[in-house]
């Protein structure tokens, strides 16, 4: 009896296990290929979502002072001449920072104040070409420029803000601060000048002043806290190689990298790990080949792979719950019973 009992055992062994890791070794294998992940069609969809933003007209905060707005490259000035006949123009201000008036000539306006704009624009009609004419100029449309933003955001570089953006909406822009980031400091570099902001003051009580307006030229940059690891500031090929995670994820893929992130935060990044996923088993396999074990807490770097393998239960069982296991060997008992009487 004995012996045939073992062979109901054996027999719900491989009914249970084998089917269960057949499907688990499907799975694992079809969440690591590389034709699943789509992250550069994701990137691209969001490329063109961010292109489909853009506006011929900006919406305003309030009506811009003319003494202290700054003309540029890309600002639209409207310019009608009323003479013996009627013109009109709208001219963008060239990347040289000039205008070019029909019949008139150029005029360069860069780095000059809307209201000083205004009356040099005047003065040089009359005095080169519509002596008797009447003249009135006007703000159309803004201008949008780059400014560069560095450190603690998710896509440090250059983001595109416009003569009226302040210094959050370019951190908005740069995927927000990072967890990294000392919590309420902000520099902006102009020129030789160099500003501290507290963006916390601004958000708490309104105070502009701790969120400027910005001008081209501007550099950002939010510093990391004193916890930052120091080794990600000579990563050569910074923020350029994809950080990829495989395995038993939420959403396996491609990530961008980001610096002072580490293998726990890029999982949870990706959704994190399944209920059959091993938190805890998380390893890395770093671009030269080497593997990190148990790395949950290790730092990650460009062109890392995380991998986040099956528990012990999903090896051994697959997708079978605890129930159904109990239950398969209680039918495979009470058979035995019946066989034996």
């Amino acid at each position: 009896m004995t012996t045939q009992f073992h062979k109901y055992i054996l027999a719900a062994s491989f009914l249970i296990v084998f089917p269960a890791k057949a499907q688990e070794k499907s799975n694992y294998l079809d969440t690591i290929d590389p034709k699943e992940y789509g992250w550069q069609q994701e990137m691209n969809q969001n490329d063109q979502l961010d292109g489909s933003l853009q506006q011929d007209y900006v919406p305003l905060e309030k009506t811009i002072n003319s003494e202290t707005y700054i003309l540029g490259p890309g600002d639209v000035i409207g310019i009608n001449i009323i003479s013996s006949e009627s013109m009109s123009y709208s001219l963008r201000i060239l990347p040289s920072g000039s205008i070019l008036i029909p019949a008139v000539g150029s005029l360069s306006l860069h780095g000059k104040t809307l209201q000083n704009s205004i009356k040099r624009i005047k003065s040089y009609i009359k005095q080169n070409a519509f002596p008797n004419s009447k003249v009135f100029v006007s703000l159309e449309n803004i201008k949008r420029f780059k400014v560069q933003i560095s450190g603690a955001v998710h896509n440090p570089g250059f983001v595109e803000v416009n003569g009226v953006s302040r210094m959050l909406d370019a951190v908005e822009i740069a995927g927000g601060v990072q967890k990294y980031a000392t919590s309420n400091l902000i520099t902006i570099n102009r020129g030789k000048d160099s500003h501290e902001y507290r963006p916390g003051e601004f958000l708490l009580t309104g105070n502009l002043k701790q969120n400027p307006v910005l001008r081209e030229g501007d550099v950002i940059h939010v510093p990391f806290d004193k916890d930052f690891d120091k080794q990600n500031g000579r990563i050569s090929d910074y923020n350029l190689s994809q950080v990829l995670v495989i395995g038993f994820v939420q959403v396996p893929g491609g990530f961008r990298y980001i610096p002072g992130y580490k293998v726990r935060d890029y999982i949870a990044l990706r959704g994190g790990p399944k209920e059959s996923g091993s938190l805890t088993g998380a390893r890395v396999i770093r671009k030269d080949g080497t593997v990190v074990p148990r790395a949950l807490n290790e730092p990650v770097f460009p062109g890392d792979i995380i991998e986040v393998p099956a528990t012990f239960q999903y090896r051994l069982f697959g997708q079978t719950s605890a129930t159904q296991i109990i239950s398969a060997f209680l039918t495979i008992y009470l058979a035995y019973q019946a066989s034996v009487r």
